[in-house]
């Protein structure tokens, strides 16, 4: 993670993403207005500000794929998800 820019993208592969994709998914449901057979993390990037901001790359079924980005604060601040 560089401080100051987004690092390179990665794969989902860890439970910290996947739990922040699960966190997500109703919210970003509900702004757009529709409910998606398949919601799973396929990339991300990262960028470390106060707290971090993420760009992730979520599959949402029929070969289909949506962008989110969303701010994560620190833990000290609730640790609060803000798409």
């Amino acid at each position: 993670m560089m401080c100051g820019g987004f690092g390179s993208a990665k794969l989902v592969d860890n439970d910290d993403i996947r739990g922040l994709v699960t966190e997500i998914r109703q919210h970003v449901e509900n702004q757009l207005s529709k409910k998606f057979d398949a919601f799973e993390g396929h990339s991300y990037k990262s960028q470390l500000v106060n707290g971090t901001n993420y760009t992730i790359k979520i599959f949402v079924g029929d070969d289909k794929y949506i962008h989110v980005k969303f701010h994560k604060a620190l833990e000290c601040y609730d640790g609060t998800v803000t798409i």
